[in-house]
């Protein structure tokens, strides 16, 4: 609950028109398929900020368009890991 409180609060600090820099990663409808996210982070790429890899979430924003629960078994783990996303890496 606490996640989902938090998340809220960004949501709504946000414009509802977001600018995005190019370049960026956008990911089509989820529906709750945790391994279809994870195959799209492993063939296009994770957010990352570690030292080792190039900073990946500082060079290029990610779109997710929709979606992200429906059909799925895992809808609790997409959504979970894109609130977690989006509260590390706000503005």
């Amino acid at each position: 609950m606490k996640l989902c409180d938090e998340v809220q609060k960004v949501f709504e600090r946000e414009a509802m028109v977001l600018r995005i820099r190019a370049p960026i990663k956008i990911f089509g409808s989820l529906n709750g398929q945790y391994d279809d996210l994870m195959r799209f982070f492993s063939h296009f790429g994770a957010p990352c900020d570690s030292e080792m890899i190039d900073e990946d979430i500082d060079s290029n924003d990610y779109l997710f368009l929709g979606n992200y629960v429906g059909r799925g078994s895992m809808e609790l783990e997409v959504i979970l890991l894109l609130f977690s996303l989006k509260l590390k890496y706000f503005d």
